[in-house]
């Protein structure tokens, strides 16, 4: 498969790792390659030159914020890499297939941070309906091994949609002290630790789709404990989105990259990558 441009493996590959274009320019800088345009495609060029604009800077002992065509594959790069960051929403809002202004609007990113995100880091999009290799590879469940709280919101987040997330966030971030039952955050909160621990009992094998099904019953987007006015307002704003022809609500490919600046990806010295 040298032969086959690499963008084009990656997409015949049933094992793509999400964040292969990055990999794919951490490997051009690192081995002194360059991007190739019949090779790569134009976001992996722009994380190599983000790489070596990075690199360049750290040899001259800058310490001022990086090169504004980079802001947002540099926040992105941050919220990937930080331990405390947005990521697991970000991926889990991702599996639910909100829209980057939607989860930029959730979280309080750039729509644009979410984009290349989602470009350099997360690149589902094309196989989001692929049930298995989103459960299986992208997830890692399988109904052999053991499952954590990240792992069932992602796939009831997937089943079921967005509307699941705030509870699950609220449960991850929070927990459940075992006690207290007096608000709805709380029994919801209560309802989340019994799935994750009734998930855990070794000797009861769970399929995915039992998972689902049973998740969907406790955490359902139609139910009353999971409706909130929040989550009313949120879904509203979906369909206003989604009817209405907004400017600002659908971002053109690579808006996290001035045009200015994509043509000059054309300057980067082209040699062929095998």
């Amino acid at each position: 498969m040298t032969d086959i441009p690499f963008v084009q493996q990656q997409c015949l590959d049933p094992y793509r790792r999400p964040n292969w274009r990055w990999e794919r320019a951490q490997y051009l800088v690192d081995h002194g390659r360059y991007y190739s345009s019949k090779r790569d495609d134009t976001a992996t060029g722009i994380a190599v030159k983000y790489m070596r604009e990075v690199a360049r800077r750290s040899v001259k002992g800058h310490k001022r914020r990086i090169r504004s065509p980079f802001v947002h594959v540099d926040r992105a790069r941050l919220e990937f890499e930080a331990t405390n960051g947005h990521r697991l929403e970000i991926e889990t809002r991702m599996l639910a297939r909100q829209s980057d202004t939607a989860i930029g609007y959730q979280l309080n990113l750039p729509p644009e941070t979410v984009q290349a995100y989602r470009d350099l880091f997360f690149d589902i999009q094309d196989r989001i309906d692929q049930k298995s290799y989103i459960v299986h590879l992208i997830n890692e469940f399988h109904p052999s091994r053991g499952t954590n709280a990240r792992m069932l919101m992602q796939l009831s987040a997937y089943f079921q949609g967005p509307d699941v997330i705030e509870p699950w966030m609220a449960f991850i971030k929070e927990g459940w002290n075992g006690e207290d039952l007096s608000t709805e955050r709380d029994r919801l909160r209560a309802t989340i630790a019994i799935i994750v621990e009734s998930q855990q009992l070794s000797e009861i094998p769970v399929h995915y789709r039992t998972l689902a099904r049973n998740t969907s019953v406790l955490l359902d987007s139609g139910s009353p404990r999971t409706v909130t006015a929040a989550t009313a307002f949120s879904h509203l704003c979906s369909q206003i989105e989604a009817n209405l022809p907004l400017p600002a609500t659908k971002l053109h490919p690579l808006s996290y990259f001035t045009t200015h600046e994509n043509t000059c990806l054309s300057r980067e010295k082209v040699k062929s990558v095998k």
